[in-house]
């Protein structure tokens, strides 16, 4: 077996944790006479230590495609292989890069999808204004409308009236004469 993902190795951690709390893999520059290293117990570094690559594994499983090169024990306590860890941040960056071409892709098509829903409401807008335009339009033709039919109507009863009036005349001037 050539790489492991870090999801397949999380049992692996435990098992390498506990040859650095046996000492056998620890080879950072510590004082054996005093028993601290930095201002910090061996125990105290060693569990920071797996507290870390526990973090780091979390994350490396969360962003996913990226495969286990190493077990932590061949990372902790020593100075880890050059080789390693530079494929290891390549391999890292290269995903990373994949996620950041992902999200600028989603960024992209959210500010398309918020441009189209902007023209729509826009276009929307539009259009009611136009149907309230046509109907205070269609609105303003009926009222002129029944207007002229009853300047019509007035007119005819108006025309009447001055007949009725022009016949009573006429009937007049018949008996006078």
């Amino acid at each position: 077996k050539t790489t492991t993902t870090v999801a397949e190795s999380n049992t692996d951690l435990d098992r390498d944790h506990q040859l650095l709390a046996d000492g056998t893999s620890y080879a950072a520059s510590f004082s054996p006479g005093s028993g601290m290293l930095g201002g910090h117990t061996r125990k105290q570094l060693l569990s920071n230590e797996k507290r870390n690559f526990k973090l780091l594994g979390r994350a490396v499983s969360e962003i996913g495609g990226i495969p286990l090169l190493a077990l932590s024990s061949e990372l902790s306590g020593t100075v880890p292989d050059e080789k390693v860890v530079i494929a290891y941040v390549a391999y890292l960056s290269r995903r990373l890069l994949d996620l950041s071409t992902e999200v600028r892709a989603a960024y992209v098509i959210q500010r398309a999808w918020r441009l189209h829903s902007r023209r729509l409401a826009l276009f929307s807008a539009a259009n009611t204004m136009a149907q309230q335009q046509a109907a205070a339009k269609a609105a303003a033709a009926a009222q002129l409308a029944r207007e002229v039919e009853a300047a019509v109507v007035l007119q005819a009863a108006y025309r009447g009236y001055q007949a009725r009036l022009q016949c009573v005349a006429l009937a007049q001037r018949k008996r006078e004469s």
